[in-house]
């Protein structure tokens, strides 16, 4: 399973909804937050810390990974590098005749 995603955006933002948009169009689901309201002012603070004091946005966070106005490519791969590796196949030592 990928790392939890969040889209970081404002209400007056036209790219953040067209990121929204592509991304639920590549199957990307993503709650929006929008940083000017006041009980999250503190993601635009911490946006500002990433940006050297902007409040850029779109900003998608990916697990502890932020990514300033990204390309839905860049957003997939992001995702993809968060997944874990998929399981190793052990062998199968059951139903195997001894000395095989």
């Amino acid at each position: 399973m990928a790392a939890p995603i969040t889209i970081y955006t404002t209400r007056w933002c036209g790219h953040c909804r067209r990121l929204a948009r592509r991304l639920a169009e590549a199957g990307i689901e993503a709650p929006m937050i929008d940083i000017d309201r006041d009980e999250h002012a503190h993601h635009g603070r911490r946006i500002e810390q990433q940006t050297g004091g902007y409040r850029t946005v779109p900003a998608v966070e990916i697990g502890d990974r932020l990514l300033v106005n990204p390309t839905v490519a860049e957003v997939t791969e992001a995702l993809a590098e968060s997944a874990p590796p998929p399981p190793t196949r052990l062998p199968s030592y059951f139903g195997t005749k001894r000395g095989q």
